[in-house]
């Protein structure tokens, strides 16, 4: 068997000082403003049904995985829940976004512009605060302040505090998805990784209350 791929030009987008990580935090803002205003129909005319996070995503998945924690990892799920559902009160109309981003997924030339940015697979429409989520993840929370000073999307109340309880939320994502699929050796790495992130969230002292 055998692949065959194009090949694109271009560095993965990990840039350190001030002005590199500013030119590419511009340009990463050009390409969510762009994409976020494409009409979302195009994601679902390609497979994405759109998906409200809290109503149809992080609600259910609290209540089937909370119970199998222990009692203090359980209740930060469940206050970080609160959180995100008090910010989605404001949650701007769905948009299409890429919802995979990293610097491995963002080509960029010597000036950090944008060159390509890959991996569309798994595309949806959904909340566009779900793309600066993974700005925090894969870079970090510094640096998606930096996109969204000079992202021009719609951005409400809640949008940062939704982006960081999604990604505060990637643990519980992991458990979700291994006990569906009944992978164990998954169940319990995830079940540590999601007592670690309560944990240091607990000793920020941003442990949210319900």
């Amino acid at each position: 068997m055998a692949g065959l791929y194009r090949f694109v030009d271009g560095e993965v987008a990990r840039v350190s000082g001030r002005a590199a990580r500013q030119r590419l935090a511009t340009s990463i803002a050009e390409f969510l403003t762009t994409l976020h205003a494409l009409d979302p129909a195009i994601g679902e005319r390609c497979g994405a049904t759109p998906s409200v996070p809290w109503d149809d995503v992080y609600q259910p998945m609290i209540e089937r995985c909370a119970p199998t924690l222990s009692t203090a990892t359980a209740g930060w799920v469940r206050a970080t829940g609160a959180r995100l559902e008090q910010a989605s009160r404001t949650m701007p109309p769905l948009t299409l976004i890429h919802a995979d981003l990293k610097p491995e997924h963002v080509l960029v030339d010597g000036e950090q512009r944008i060159l390509a940015v890959l991996d569309f697979e798994g595309v949806q429409v959904s909340d566009p605060a779900r793309d600066f989520s993974r700005l925090i993840q894969n870079w970090d929370p510094a640096f998606a302040s930096m996109v969204l000073s000079a992202y021009r999307g719609r951005v409400d109340d809640g949008f940062l505090a939704r982006a960081q309880c999604y990604r505060d939320f990637d643990g519980l994502e992991a458990l979700d998805t291994a006990v569906r699929r009944e992978w164990p050796e998954w169940v319990g790495w995830s079940r540590r990784a999601l007592a670690a992130r309560a944990g240091a969230a607990t000793r920020r002292g941003r442990a949210p209350r319900p």
